[in-house]
């Protein structure tokens, strides 16, 4: 009988857009600004990124706050089973609730009438 791992939601395309989405992030960083502007010196592009370093601050901002955001989504994609956010699916708050449910039936199971709160 074969079995599959159904929670693995690793695919070739995101493993791709992860590496893709994080070199996005890496290359609009701000603080890479002047390793930017060494590498493109003596080029046309090099020349208007030092004349207008503010609007390239601007350009690179947004780009990479959200490239940088799909970059963590991908990875938690990875690590969780319904890649439903940071954190996985479920709530801190469920989880604590399950727990609580969890204790409460075992302390049912030995006979413990109070549902396993002391008092």
């Amino acid at each position: 009988m074969a079995t599959t791992n159904t929670t693995n939601t690793t695919s070739p395309v995101r493993g791709v857009m992860t590496y893709v989405m994080g070199a996005i992030t890496v290359l609009t960083c701000p603080c890479h600004l002047p390793i930017l502007l060494l590498l493109l010196s003596g080029t046309a592009a090099g020349a208007f990124v030092s004349q207008n370093l503010g609007i390239a601050f601007l350009l690179l901002l947004p780009i990479f706050l959200l490239s940088a955001f799909a970059t963590l989504r991908l990875l938690d994609g990875k690590r969780t089973a319904g890649g439903g956010g940071f954190g996985g699916t479920r709530s801190n708050l469920e989880k604590k609730n399950q727990a609580g449910q969890r204790a409460a039936d075992a302390s049912m199971l030995i006979g413990n009438s109070d549902g396993g709160r002391q008092t």
